[in-house]
């Protein structure tokens, strides 16, 4: 972070400037990458700057959002989707200066989606096996309860065959 302070005579003529500076330490972005895994950063002038980020990761992302500015002619805020070290993430980014005369700053946060794909095709495995699964059992059930109804009809079958043979005598038991 830099100050500059212009120094002037008693007259208001300007003799110089005082210029101070020093390290500006951003533990928000560490926090945010230690705890949430959320990279993040500023993007100014055609350039990422960022404490989270590795420069390579940083030269597609800048990419991105160079086309995405010029596309949308200063788009406050939006998405696009970019894959760093061979991982998906998602990057969101929003206008921070959205009136001024100065140049669009934008905050950006990347998000890996790995985790969420990993999860999405863990679930989908799993609504498919419990599905093959109540598949299979509602055919075993479906099979029993035939066979249970089909039983008696057999019976009335064979007993019916009985009688035109002249067997009177035959009997169909009573199940229920």
């Amino acid at each position: 972070e830099v100050i500059v302070t212009p120094i002037e005579d008693v007259d208001g003529e300007m003799l110089g400037a005082l210029i101070l500076g020093f390290p500006f330490v951003n533990n928000t972005e560490r926090s945010l990458t230690d705890y949430s895994h959320i990279k993040s950063g500023m993007w100014l002038d055609g350039r990422m700057f960022s404490t989270s980020l590795a420069p390579a990761d940083e030269v597609e992302i800048n990419t991105n959002m160079r086309a995405m500015v010029e596309q949308k002619s200063r788009e406050k805020e939006g998405t696009f989707n970019v894959e760093i070290d061979g991982e998906p993430h998602q990057v969101f980014f929003q206008l921070m200066n959205k009136d001024s005369k100065f140049p669009p700053t934008y905050q950006v946060s990347i998000y890996s989606m790995a985790e969420i794909i990993s999860a999405q095709q863990d679930l989908r495995w799993r609504v498919v096996a419990f599905g093959t699964l109540v598949l299979l059992g509602g055919l075993l059930i479906s099979l029993f309860l035939s066979h249970g109804f089909s039983a008696p009809i057999r019976d009335l079958v064979k007993a019916t065959g009985e009688i035109q043979t002249g067997n009177f005598e035959v009997r169909v038991p009573v199940r229920s």
